[in-house]
């Protein structure tokens, strides 16, 4: 079937602003479509010597120019927001997103560029690093103490039947030499676990004093912050 070239039609009355009587065209059907205006097609509307000639325009404005989705060319152009959302649910719900995503970024790096919103991120996180390597330097500390105390316990054990056997034996260069070689392990093992204790007590103690400090800090440019507001 043709499309009808010639269409007579109204021009209506709509309430403008303040209430003002405003006239205004409805165009609709599918013979819009036919004649090369789909949904979301963006236009131009030109005025010549009492016509109106409307032409579609070469790029897709609906989501361009950051995502003018809800108002089209102007703010507040209530025609676009209609026609987007009755013609192509699509390009509403894309739009939609990409305004609410935009919205949500903005807001959230607002957020972290507030000087106390910053100030409490690097405190908590200088406190993480701080607790990670008190924890680590006791668990390090934690295992020089088993360690030592299973070599102690070991020539502890071992050592008497060792000794026997050399005497038994009747090898006393091997019995001299093995009582001198089991001294040795217990004093390493001793120093061992000696160490082991030291470093969990030093780490706890740094830890402690580089916590303490760092919320002293963090307090007083709190407080510092506070004054200058």
């Amino acid at each position: 079937m043709a499309m009808k070239k010639f269409r007579n039609m109204k021009v209506y009355e709509q309430s403008g602003y303040q209430y003002k009587s405003t006239p205004a065209i409805m165009l609709k059907g599918q013979w819009l479509r036919e004649a090369g205006f789909d949904c979301g097609t963006s236009i131009t509307v030109t005025c010549e010597e009492g016509r109106l000639v409307i032409v579609p325009r070469e790029e897709d404005g609906i989501m361009e120019r950051g995502g003018g989705f809800l108002y089209g060319d102007h703010p507040g152009s209530v025609p676009d927001f209609h026609r987007l959302f009755f013609c192509d649910p699509r390009h509403w719900w894309s739009g939609l997103w990409s305004q609410v995503s935009a919205f949500f970024t903005d807001t959230w790096n607002a957020i972290l560029q507030n000087p106390i919103v910053q100030l409490v991120v690097t405190t908590i996180t200088s406190l993480w690093e701080n607790a990670k390597n008190t924890l680590q330097g006791i668990w390090s500390g934690i295992c020089q103490i088993a360690s030592g105390a299973f070599e102690l316990l070991k020539n502890v054990i071992l050592a008497p039947v060792l000794l026997l056997i050399d005497l038994v034996t009747g090898n006393f260069s091997q019995l001299a030499s093995d009582a001198a070689n089991i001294w040795d392990n217990i004093k390493n093992a001793a120093s061992q676990i000696w160490s082991g204790i030291r470093q969990v007590v030093t780490s706890a103690a740094s830890g402690l004093k580089q916590g303490v400090e760092t919320v002293l800090s963090a307090l007083s440019q709190f407080a510092s912050q506070i004054c200058r507001r």
